[in-house]
């Protein structure tokens, strides 16, 4: 190991991948299958290993996993090394908040780090409070996605809507707001539905894309000349929306304080339900061209956010 820092998750993440890159530090996937016991234990075993042959200074890490925070908490007993702990918003509230056994074991994890790493200030000012220490690092732009310029509007215009066809998605008010545009549109549904939505019928204008390799859902992105990323978790800042501000697509929101204070420009913010998912994309196609000069512009202010944030993280470490 040359770095003096390293990053451990045990899953595979693309905010761990690009964050990791931006703070310098090597990254290590532990990535087991099986069952839990099996899993766990096995990446336990791995983790130590890792951390016993390392000989750095900082050892950042990602939660969830509760396990994988647990064993660096542990760990931290005997090191002197300094921990740094990235919290998703599952990692301040696992199961959405509901367990409040949950809450306060993650909560007595978070404030025996060093530092833990939050995407927004709700999360911040909440793990403050409570005294932990923590910053605010949002996620970097997937430069995989990177664009000049997003694709011109024309004659048939692409919508894509990214979804994995979970509970905090409202997809059947999104397919329902599709229906309501009486325009040249195809939208493509992305994420692999359940039976009960695949064998339904569906205007020739909504295509269900099923699963889609990692070429085939970047072309999609980049020749999008709409994204719809909607969730109904309030402190959550959708992966869709940074893929499409790193491509320069314009890109439609739920309409949260977080995704107010992160998607500035580029953006539009929509409730989710039917009506007001269908006012947005109209207004949202009558201003693309706005929208993408946004969105275009934006990308570089928020990777300077990033840069400055990542330098204060550096004077508490």
């Amino acid at each position: 190991m040359v770095s003096d820092r390293i990053w451990i998750t045990w899953e595979y993440h693309t905010r761990s991948r690009s964050l990791s890159k931006e703070v310098g530090a090597e990254l290590f996937e532990i990535v087991v299958p099986g069952n839990r016991v099996k899993r766990y234990f096995i990446s336990s075993i791995k983790t130590l290993s890792i951390l016993n042959k390392f000989g750095g200074r900082v050892v950042f890490f990602q939660n969830p996993s509760v396990i994988l925070s647990i064993v660096m908490m542990l760990y931290k007993f005997i090191s002197k090394k300094k921990f740094v702990m990235d919290c998703h918003n599952a990692g301040v509230f696992p199961f959405e908040g509901r367990s409040r056994i949950f809450n306060s074991v993650c909560l007595f994890l978070i404030k025996k780090m060093d530092l833990s790493i939050v995407t927004n200030k709700a999360l911040f000012d909440y793990i403050n409070k409570k005294g932990g220490t923590s910053i605010v690092l949002p996620d970097p732009l997937p430069m995989r996605f990177y664009q000049n310029l997003p694709c011109l509007p024309s004659s048939k215009l692409k919508v894509v809507f990214i979804c994995t066809w979970a509970k905090d998605e409202p997809f059947d008010e999104a397919i329902k707001a599709f229906s309501n545009i009486d325009e040249p549109i195809t939208y493509y549904i992305t994420g692999r539905p359940p039976e009960s939505y695949s064998n339904k019928v569906y205007p020739e204008s909504i295509i269900l894309t099923g699963f889609l390799s990692d070429d085939e859902y970047l072309n999609l992105i980049q020749s999008a000349n709409l994204i719809i990323d909607l969730t109904l978790r309030d402190n959550c800042l959708v992966c869709g929306a940074y893929e499409a501000m790193a491509a320069g697509v314009p890109c439609i929101v739920s309409d949260f304080m977080v995704s107010r204070q992160v998607f500035k420009k580029g953006f539009v913010y929509s409730e989710n339900d039917v009506s007001s998912i269908t006012k947005s994309i109209k207004f949202s196609l009558k201003n693309l061209g706005n929208l993408s000069q946004e969105m275009v512009k934006y990308r570089i202010d928020h990777q300077n956010f990033i840069r400055n944030e990542i330098e204060k993280m550096e004077l508490l470490l």
